[in-house]
């Protein structure tokens, strides 16, 4: 009975480390392709490189270089620098296979954009 008594102890603190908001963020978790209808981003831990798939215009180029990234909440705040050399911050939420960028009032005020894995 002790047995499988540690044994879900042990489970359970397994389980609330793993969902726990802190597990979650992590630059880690970006790296990677992520797509919608308008937009794919792909995240390596130097840089996010955007391709637009309805031949939309991007104002700040193709590709930007990560300069930073911290927790925030429940959000990863991810800090880049366009091709001019001006800072901008976006915070990204992941969930499973889903990423949600969230709206930006401030800086380079983007909509809230959702994305999911792709190949």
């Amino acid at each position: 009975m002790t047995r499988h008594r540690n044994l879900l102890l042990v489970a359970l603190a397994a389980s609330l480390f793993l969902c726990s908001p802190a597990a979650a963020q992590s630059l880690d978790q970006l790296i990677g392709r992520w797509c919608n209808d308008a937009l794919e981003y792909r995240f390596t831990r130097e840089q996010i490189t955007v391709t637009p798939l309805q031949g939309q215009n991007l104002s700040h180029g193709t590709a930007v270089e990560i300069v930073g990234s911290e927790p925030v909440g429940r959000a990863i705040r991810v800090q880049w620098r366009d091709s001019t050399g001006k800072e901008f911050r976006s915070d990204f939420e992941v969930h499973g296979n889903e990423l949600v960028q969230l709206q930006q009032s401030s800086g380079d005020k983007g909509p809230r954009r959702v994305f999911h894995r792709c190949g």
